[in-house]
């Protein structure tokens, strides 16, 4: 292991009587952290010595670092460029067919709900002998 238990033990200790944001004010504030990294470093790792190697192994970050501003200007990526338009693909039968519920939403938008304006009739005012059509017997 990279570690001792001894330092793996310790910081449980204080993740289980700080909390988790005691552990973070405390590793932040020891003074390991201070001389290694300071306030205006991220942090990264600086040692891995494994068992069998006579020198550390490197971390990811520092053997391939990432393009700066000046490098990526300079091999002009990251380039979006699309050539044609992007089209969506429903197999068939996820495609709704005739009746089916998810077609509900845009036959009621369809719908002009306007229609016809609303007649003021009063049942007073209505003359049902001459309203009902006349019936032969």
């Amino acid at each position: 292991d990279v570690y001792s238990e001894r330092e793996k033990i310790a910081w449980s200790i204080v993740v289980a009587t700080k909390g988790i944001n005691g552990f973070i004010n405390d590793l932040v504030d020891s003074d390991e952290y201070l001389e290694s990294f300071g306030d205006s470093i991220v942090p990264y790792q600086r040692r891995r010595v494994l068992p069998g190697r006579a020198e550390g192994e490197l971390p990811f970050n520092i053997k391939s670092p990432r393009y700066d501003e000046y490098y990526r200007g300079k091999f002009g990526f990251p380039q979006v460029i699309w050539q044609s338009t992007v089209r969506s693909y429903r197999p068939q039968e996820k495609v709704p067919r005739a009746g089916d519920p998810a077609l509900f939403l845009n036959m009621a938008r369809s719908i002009d709900v306007r229609g016809n304006s609303p007649q003021n009739i009063s049942a007073l005012n209505v003359d049902f002998e001459r309203s009902v059509p006349y019936r032969k017997v």
